[in-house]
This record gives structure tokens, sequence and C-alpha cells, in this order.
């Protein structure tokens, strides 16, 4: 078995370099060995065999420590060692877990090794260099992870071109409608989605997830956030984790839209898959499932960070045999996983005990006059060629081939995944951004399949009545009784292959494969099959998994939204409670008309809920309506004006906002805009400032203050640099770095074509010494900026993109840059890989 391996560890080679400060804080997770694996083993099989007095009848964290976390002696040792170099413990209840937080000093002296800063990264990033000593205690640590807090994994997000499916189209394709309208929703399941801190200015959008349970998608889950604590700030610098874990909360709701909670741990980023899976298994026991979007190749994680081969496996194992289901994302680099012409699979979704969510598309998307998809439709594996994604699959090295996999006739002896497969190719999912109301973006990737899949999951454990644990054994023999003959669960995916990048991947075929696993899921049919829970619990309770809850009020969005004026669809598919419209007048009061020019739809845009003038916002008693976003907000500061440092709405100008995110770290008042708009239009920008892109492709259109030439004064961090086009504005210091062995230049972002000078801070460097440009006037300072008019606007803005910041004409790819810079309710960003 693969619970017990030595310590190893990813030390860099001793090389001339310095340390980092001596205060440095450090966070270090210690995973430990399970013992008595063969009762664990002989326990794991009877919880999931219904002829079983074990058969699931899940731990607490405490009994499994009791009966395969170390001896409370070894466990205390290992605790003193840490204590005794003056670290902070906090201990677990498995006795297969420690964190220990001190600083780097502390570290470097109970461990024998130094702790280095890495090149082209931030401050607080760190690396080993050097050989451990370890204490005589530590010899049950199987793994020490935060001695190296570059981020390794990727984010299995991209952005989605056209027409995408919404949360009721989902519903209907994967059969989900006939369990909630008896009034099976998920009631009593709660779920967790595996994250990580973000930088500063960067963290998901709770208004964004809001809008989407209320209005798109009539879900009535809490949502919540659990932080762990990160001393060291061990943040993700990737672009695209806000919208990453944004989508992770949205999907798996749409499986189970009255469960109890869903919860986003949020972990340290580089020790996301030992401290954060820890604290799910030891301070969330009673979770029915969760998901991981993240993923880095099974090379890659074989060189950087071996030790959570075991480590991660230890706490999955934990979190299974309480009962939890684990879902993870099989990657969207296809067959090429590593990128590097060579066949590989992804972690951790190899992990026996994750269900590998691989993916699917539909080839031939046939919707309805609503622009909604009625019902399933056949689906293929995803592989979008050259437009550059493809869904993970194949053979692991890493792990065997569990016994759920003996008797399938695949090659090779490792682990095969994917289990089953899901959407996550064209059409792209819809999936929230709350400003302006309605505006969704399409995206794809299997981190649409892993959350997907833990709702789907938890709401079969809804209808069964008790949560599931590690669901592999039922899924495959169900999977085997339908190509013997049997009944039908799951929709068989015979068509598409992984091949991509010049590395030949396995091809979909009848039964299972290496592509799409067992294909996708018939939700009624395989909650009617699945085995049913134990009559008594082990405590006594009774199941009573008969008579759904509410049989006699079918779950209906728009009749629980009550439309006026019929249930329709948003253009990019999703049925919900939005009248079709052509200009604000056509929808009713506190509605706006949205969506014309974003979803490619022609003159027909949906009423959403926002506001056209100040008397909408009297829900929201004391705000003001935005009239270019459509959006209620809260009165600003009559001295603020853009471009001002910021840290929310209030200290801007009325109507505005403070945009943060990785560029603008410190906040940066300003509004939407429309280019060329008049200054006094709803969407035009104050005196003193222009309307200019801010994104990779010019996905975001924000007033921004102007300045005399390229390099005169402005505020301390900023730069006067020139934009693609109009005149030169103040942004942000120009920076170049390197994330994951990729340089990043922030002047893309600026919507320059120049390069960054360092030396500078400005793309292109300044010319002639900072002297003004030739032709360029000076702009005299205006003092501070108008506020943003609020009363009506006569003229019909039906034909303007209502807030959604773009030219008329955008298509929704590009709204893909603007989350990597605006920490607001806005498009998808995305991390390809």
């Amino acid at each position: 078995m693969l619970f017990a391996l030595a310590l190893v560890l990813a030390a860099a080679e001793p090389v001339a370099t310095q340390t980092i400060p001596n205060d440095t804080p450090v966070q270090l997770g210690l995973s430990l060995a399970l013992t008595h694996q063969a009762q664990l083993e002989k326990l794991r099989a009877g919880q999931l065999d219904p002829t079983s007095p074990d058969f699931r009848r899940w731990l607490t964290p405490a009994e499994f420590g009791e009966r395969f976390g170390q001896p409370a002696s070894a466990y205390l040792e290992v605790i003193a060692a840490l204590r005794g170099a003056g670290l902070v413990v906090t201990a677990y209840p498995s006795r297969a877990f420690v964190v220990a937080s001190g600083t780097a000093a502390q570290v470097e002296r109970l461990l024998g090794a130094q702790l280095a800063p890495v090149e082209d990264q931030p401050p607080t990033v760190h690396q080993l260099v050097g050989t451990l000593t370890l204490p005589p205690a530590f010899a049950p640590v199987v793994n020490i992870s935060g001695l190296d807090t570059r981020v390794r994994y990727s984010h299995h997000i991209r952005t989605g071109n056209g027409t995408s499916m919404g949360p009721q189209d989902l519903r209907r394709f994967y059969g989900l409608e006939g369990l909630h309208a008896q009034g099976w929703v998920g009631q009593g399941q709660k779920l967790a989605v595996l994250s990580t801190a973000l930088v500063p200015g960067a963290d998901v959008d709770v208004v964004a997830i809001n809008y989407f349970f209320t209005n798109i998608s009539n879900v009535k889950t809490p949502f919540a956030r659990r932080v762990i604590p990160n001393p060291g700030q061990d943040y993700d610098p990737q672009p695209g984790g806000a919208g990453e874990f944004e989508l992770d909360v949205e999907m798996q709701s749409v499986g189970v839209p009255g469960a109890d909670s869903i919860t986003l741990v949020v972990s340290p980023a580089s020790t996301v898959f030992t401290v954060g899976a820890n604290d799910i298994a030891n301070n969330l026991p009673d979770v029915t499932a969760v998901s991981v979007s993240l993923g880095i190749c099974e090379a890659g994680v074989q060189q950087s960070s071996p030790g959570e081969i075991v480590a991660l496996r230890n706490a999955l194992i934990q979190g299974t045999m309480e009962g939890q289901t684990w879902s993870a994302a099989t990657g969207d680099n296809g067959a090429n996983d590593c990128r590097n012409g060579s066949l590989a699979a992804d972690f951790p979704s190899v992990i026996p005990e994750f269900v590998a969510a691989g993916g699917s598309s539909i080839p031939n998307p046939a919707w309805n006059a609503n622009h909604a998809l009625p019902a399933y439709q056949a689906e293929t594996a995803w592989n979008d060629g050259a437009q550059g994604g493809a869904a993970g699959g194949g053979l692991s090295v890493l792990y065997p081939r569990p016994a759920y996999q003996a008797g399938l006739g695949l090659p090779g002896t490792g682990r095969s995944v994917p289990d089953i497969a899901l959407i996550a190719g064209l059409p792209a999912v819809a999936v929230s951004s709350a400003s302006p109301p309605g505006l969704l973006s399409p995206v794809e990737g299997t981190s649409v399949s892993s959350p997907l899949s833990a709702g789907f999951f938890a709401l079969i454990a809804s209808r069964v009545g008790c949560r599931l644990g590690d669901v592999h054994s039922a899924l495959y023999a169900l999977g085997a009784a339908q190509r013997d003959g049997g009944s039908a669960v799951f929709h068989d995916i015979t068509t598409g292959n992984l091949s991509t990048g010049g590395v030949t991947g396995p091809a979909a075929g009848p039964g299972y494969d290496s592509a799409t696993g067992w294909g996708s899921l018939d939700v009624s049919a395989i909650a009617a099959a699945w085995p049913p829970c134990p009559t008594v619990l082990p405590d006594g309770g009774l199941i009573d998994a008969g008579p759904a809850p509410d049989a006699g009020a079918p779950y209906s969005p728009c009749a629980t939204l009550g439309c006026d004026g019929g249930c329709n669809t948003l253009p990019a598919g999703p049925s919900t409670c939005a009248p079709q419209c052509t200009s604000n007048a056509a929808c009713p009061s506190g509605s706006i008309c949205s969506g014309q020019t974003v979803f490619s739809s022609g003159s027909t845009g949906s009423c959403v809920p926002g506001c056209a003038t100040t008397a909408d916002c009297a829900a929201q008693p004391g705000t003001l309506c935005n009239t270019c976003d459509g959006v209620c907000v809260a009165p600003g500061s009559a001295a603020a004006k853009v471009g001002d440092a910021c840290a929310s709405p209030t200290q801007c100008p009325n109507g505005g906002y403070c945009a943060g995110g990785r560029i603008f770290t410190d906040g940066y008042c300003t509004f939407d805009c429309v280019p060329n708009a008049s200054p006094t239009s709803a969407c035009g920008c104050p005196s003193g400032t222009q309307c200019g892109a801010i994104g990779r492709v010019g996905a975001a259109y924000i007033c921004l203050e102007q300045c005399t030439h390229v390099g005169s004064p402005c505020r301390t961090g900023y730069v006067c640099q020139q934009q693609q086009a109009g005149g030169p504005v103040c942004l942000p210091t120009c920076v170049v770095r390197t994330f994951n062995g990729q340089s990043f230049d922030s002047c893309a972002i600026f919507g320059s074509s120049l390069a960054c000078d360092v030396a500078s801070g400005v793309c292109g460097g300044p010319p002639d010494a900072g002297q003004p440009d030739a032709g360029t006037p000076e702009v005299p300072d205006a003092g501070p900026a108008p506020a943003i008019d609020v009363t009506p606007v006569p003229t019909d803005l039906g034909a303007v993109a209502r807030g959604c910041g773009c030219s008329s004409g955008a298509g929704p790819s590009l709204l893909a840059g603007l989350a990597l810079l605006l920490a607001r309710r806005r498009g998808r960003a995305t991390a390809a890989g």
C-alpha cells in the first residue's frame, strides 16, 4: 500500500544564496503515516459492502485517529519537538496531521536546512535549500509541506464561446428535474470546495455567487467561506483563481439547490493538498461532498512535492471513511497533461479515492425556440483540438489499479481516469457576473464537471438517506450491470478522443474507457438504482428514504420567482424568470433589459433585476442608481475623483466603485463606461478622465485618470502611460513577473503592445527622458470629478451593452481578461491548463 512511504522532500541543490529574513512567518503541515493498515482495509471494504454490518457506518475524526492514527505517545512526541523549537502547534483528532507555525529562524534550527527566496517571485515565496536533519521524534512523518511555497498546480478553467448552458439546462440534461420536482433538492446535505488563498484584492465575489443563487438558479443554499490561518501570506498569484472558485461554488449548487450549506474552504496556496484537505477531513466531517478543480501532471508532482502522493491520499482515506465523497477535475490538456509532448495523467484526480471527473461536449446542440436545451442530447469526449482544450484521462504511474477497476480489460497496471465525464466543452456553461445584473460569462473546462459531480452525488445521498463515502464500488457495479444489459444509469459516450499536442490519447467507446469513464450520469436513474442505506444508523436513528419530502410542490424556478411576463431564458440558455426584451421600457419596474450585445442575440435581451432610475432602488434605502451598470450603489464621497486610492465604493464618487485585483492593489476609484460616450451620458466619463480598455483583449472599459504626458507625476505607485488608444493616463507602475515558468508583463493588461521598462515602470519606457510627447496637449487639473448623473436618462439605452463595459458587438470571449484586474462583479478570467 502507499499509505506510509518514507519522508521525501524536494530540496533544492545547495547554492550560494541569501536566506529569507529570520522573522519571516512560516507555516508547516506535517503528515504522519497511518497505522493498522490491514484492519483499515477491512473496515473500508465493510463500509462499502451492503451485506456487511459496517455498511455506511462512518467514523468520526476522533474514532479514525484512535484506530488508524499514530499512537498518542508518538503523536505527542512530534508535537513536543515542534513546541520545543518555539513553534505554535495545532493538533488534529486524526493523529495523522499537525500544523505548526513560527518563524524562518525557528524552522531552520529545527530542520537543519535553509529557506531561501525564489527569483522572480513575491518576497513571501520561499524554497528549501540544503538537506534536512530531522529530529528522532519525526519518524512517523511522511511529508512536510510549507517549506517550498512555490505554487505548482493549474486551474482547470477556460473562457467559453457562443451560446451557453444555464443551470436549468443542466438540470434537464442530466435528469435532475425529476428528483427536484418530487421535492428532493439536497436537503440535509453540506458541501465544500477546496480552494486557495488569492492575492489581496482578487478574492471571490460573494455578490456574484449570491446573485447566481437567487436570480439565475433559484438556489436557497447558504454560502460561507472558511479561511484557514495563513500567517505566511501564502497566496496563489495565478490569474483566474477568483473565477475558478466562484465557478466551483455555483456548479455545486446546480444539483442541490436546497442543500444546507456550501462552504469555500480557503487554504494557504502551496499547502492546499495537505493543510486544506486535512482541514476538511478533520474539521468538517459532516460534509457530504467535496470538489477540487486544481491539478498538476503526475511528473510534476513527483518532481516538486513527492510527499503529497502519500499525504493527500491519507487525507482522502480519512474523509471517505467519515462518509465524504471527493471529486477532482482530470485536467484541460488532454493526453498531453504535462504539455511536453508525452502521455500523462493529472494529479490529484488519479488518487483512487477521488471521483475523477472528465469532460464531455455536445457536438450538435439542438436549442429550442427559447434558447434552451429541452432534454439530454448525445455527448462526445471533450476535445477542442486547435482551440486548445481537451479533457484529461489515461493511466496513472503513481497509483496501481484499484480493485473496483478489475476486469475492465484495460492495458497496463495503473489506476485509470476518468470515472465519469460531464459537460466541460462546447457549449460552454454560464456562470454569474453580478454587474450588470444578469450578465453571465461562458466558461469551459473540467472545473465545470468536478463541482457538478459533487452536487450530483450529494443529491443522490439526499435521496437514499445517508452519505455515500467512496462511491467507486457502487459506481462501477452499476456500470458493469448496464454494460451487461441491465438498467441504463449512465449516458454511454462512445465517440471522441483525448489526443492533443501530438500525443495520442485514449478514445471513447462502448462501456468503460479512459477517455470518458462510464459516461455521464442520468441522476434520477442512478439515484433509483443506488444501494439503499442501512435501515438503522449506528446511533439508533431510523432512515426513511421513502416518499419525497414535498411531492406536492414541484421545483420550479419560474413559479418560485413569480415571473412577470412568462418563463423565458436568458439569451445564453439558462431557463429562469427572464422575459425577453428590446429596451428598458419593455421590462417591469425594477428591471432592465440586459444582454443584447453580450450574447450576440440580435437586438433581443432579457429583463433582469436592475435599476433604470434611483426610484428603482427603493428596496435598498439610501442607495443610488448607477444608470450605466443598472445597479443600486451606496452614495460615495463628493470630494473623491477617478483614480483615488480606495477600499470601498463609499470612498469613490457617487455611482462609482473601487476596482481592485492584481493590478489595482491599493484600490482605484472608477466608473464603467462606453467609448466615445458624452461625459453627460449615463456611460460617459467625468471631465479630466477618459474611457480606456483594461484587459488582455480590451475586455473592460473603465474611466481612467488623465495625465499630461508619459512620465508625468501621478499618485504613488502610478506613472503616466500611453494606452493603445487615446491620451496618456495614470496607471500602476508596470511589472514583469514569472509564474510557473511563464513570463507575465502587466503592460498586456494595460492594452499596450509595448514591453514593460522595469526601471521606469512605463510600458516602452519614458520618451525623451520624460519630456512631454510632441503634439500631446497638457490637461489642466480639473479638480474633483463631478458626481455621476443619477437622474433618469431620457433616451433609450437598450441598444447599448448596458453595464457590460463593451462596445457594441463585443462577444462573450472579450470578458476573459477582466477578472485578471477587477475584484468586482464581472466576467470570468481564464487560466489555460
